[in-house]
């Protein structure tokens, strides 16, 4: 074939640059571009997810915060309710006084301010001055209560005249700031709890959102990624058929220099244009060749033909010599036979004749 085309003086169309890796790279950009919004929504729902996770985590942090503050305050305040309801028995004139009640009593009030003063009230740093003051007041207060319980037992009055003269004031004071304080801290964790939920019903609703928006996205780009496969595909298929049919005609306009927006398909397109740009001169090429040697077939089968004629002639002509031939020669025959009936009746006659001589002879 490409004798041919120089033959005919017909150059083939020069070649695109190969598109081997370019087929690769674009393939790869489609299925990246298809693959980008389930990839950016598993990456939103993951963010989302640790997002509300971290946040869940530092809200359930904070309710348990929240409620050990508030069963400390709730503690605190019962035990000293437990001691001004003691001392109050104790203190009076006349009753005798037990230090172990007191030391027990004053001991877990001791240990609940400590407790109380360790606490972490990142939850509602608004208490913190509170606290403080409370914790404060206690410390006090028991160094007074210490006071009241080294008091001279032999005086039965005193014990009683420091605890009505503004002591026990000062431990319900603080029984009411604890009591306080649990209230506030147990609707802190209660707010903690309702956030929480809040949040987890925030979260949930944005993954599923994200998911849905994700999946949306996904069959958006795989239809529009399905419609410019299609597209270039059957344009191919159509010029196929043309081209099955002998249509050697490109119906396609010459697409313009690769760009970065075009496919794989466009690109195998293209390749398939050129193929039929090239092919087309040589075959219509051909086509003249078939078309010249053709008609010196049929030149060449009529002149047979004419041939074929003349022998028929030349073989009639022949049959009828051979014929007249044959009649001649069976005239011939007829003439000897006849010639040698003509002798044999001369011979007969010259032999009557003889007999005649003889008689008269005789005679």
């Amino acid at each position: 074939m490409g004798d041919a085309a120089q033959s005919a003086g017909l150059q083939p169309a020069h070649p695109g640059p190969p598109v081997g890796q370019y087929l690769g790279r674009r393939l790869f950009y489609r299925l990246a571009v298809v693959a980008l919004p389930s990839l950016i929504a598993v990456i939103l729902v993951g963010a989302v997810g640790l997002w509300a996770f971290d946040t869940l985590g530092r809200q359930g942090g904070a309710v348990q915060a929240a409620l050990q503050a508030s069963t400390t305050a709730n503690s605190l305040a019962g035990k000293l309710d437990n001691l001004v309801t003691n001392l109050d028995q104790l203190t009076i004139p006349g009753n005798q006084y037990n230090a172990l009640i007191y030391t027990a009593g004053r001991n877990g009030v001791v240990s609940d301010t400590q407790a109380l003063q360790a606490l972490d009230l990142s939850f509602a740093p608004e208490t913190r001055t509170i606290q403080a003051q409370l914790v404060h007041d206690l410390q006090g207060n028991i160094a007074d209560l210490d006071q009241l319980n080294s008091a001279n037992s032999s005086n039965l009055n005193a014990r009683y005249q420091i605890w009505t003269a503004g002591l026990r004031d000062r431990v319900l004071h603080s029984d009411t700031m604890g009591h306080t304080l649990a209230t506030g801290w147990a609707a802190a964790a209660q707010g903690k709890v309702q956030t929480a939920d809040v949040l987890f019903v925030w979260g949930r609703a944005g993954i599923f959102a994200l998911i849905l928006l994700a999946v949306g996205a996904s069959m958006l780009s795989t239809t529009l990624f399905t419609r410019n496969i299609m597209r270039p595909i059957g344009r191919l298929r159509e010029n196929m058929e043309r081209l099955a049919n002998g249509d050697l005609t490109v119906h396609t306009a010459p697409q313009a220099p690769r760009q970065a927006s075009r496919d794989e398909l466009e690109a195998l397109e293209e390749v398939y244009q050129r193929m039929l740009l090239t092919l087309r001169p040589l075959i219509l090429h051909i086509q003249d060749d078939a078309r010249q040697i053709s008609s010196s077939a049929a030149e060449i089968s009529a002149t047979a033909a004419q041939q074929d004629r003349d022998s028929n002639e030349q073989a009639t002509a022949t049959t009828q010599v051979t014929v007249t031939v044959e009649e001649l020669n069976q005239t011939a025959v007829q003439i000897a036979d006849a010639a040698a009936s003509v002798a044999a009746a001369a011979e007969q006659a010259l032999v009557s004749a003889s007999r005649g001589q003889e008689a008269v002879r005789d005679s």
